[in-house]
């Protein structure tokens, strides 16, 4: 594995030793679908039949192009749409999904906020590493996922050198 001069580890090297959290909680979503009404027109599907999963410690990426429903997506699991109909099954810790306290306990960074332009994509792969992942975790552990991440996805040679505002991605 070839590795950029600021990671000094390779994944083999993280320790994997991190405190329990108290408060661990899985979210699933399964078959999620949301259409929205139109005068005068046929119902919009905005999102179809999306399924997926994100647990403690994970870094989940929700990738597509402009216009595909990532923060439509988003909005729907933190419990943010108020008009449209949702259909499907979200669950929390496999169970369905407390929708009267759920607003308390979940939250996302919207785009805007989270990728700023001038950040080489190491650079908000980290800092979103830092805002996803819990506080008791190993800075070395989060360098890791973000390390798994850029492997994951094959962008070793480009993460320090392309911003996000490239035209090259």
């Amino acid at each position: 594995m070839v590795q950029l001069p600021s990671l000094h580890f390779s994944p083999c090297d993280v320790p994997r030793h991190v405190k329990p959290l108290q408060n661990e909680c899985t979210l699933g979503w399964d078959n999620l679908s949301y259409t929205v009404s139109r005068r005068g027109q046929h119902p919009k599907v905005i999102i179809n039949r999306v399924s997926g999963r994100a647990a403690p410690g994970e870094l989940v990426a929700i990738m597509g192009p402009s216009g595909s429903g990532k923060t439509t997506l988003l909005d729907i699991l933190a419990d943010r749409i108020s008009s449209g109909q949702v259909t499907g099954q979200i669950d929390l810790n496999g169970r369905p999904r407390p929708v009267k306290t759920f607003r308390l306990l979940s939250s996302y960074v919207s785009q805007e906020d989270a990728l700023t332009g001038s950040f080489t994509v190491l650079e908000t792969l980290r800092f979103a590493a830092r805002l996803s992942v819990p506080a008791n975790v190993l800075a070395t552990e989060r360098e890791g996922r973000v390390q798994a991440a850029i492997d994951d996805m094959g962008i070793l040679t480009i993460i320090a050198f392309l911003t996000i505002t490239s035209s090259y991605m």
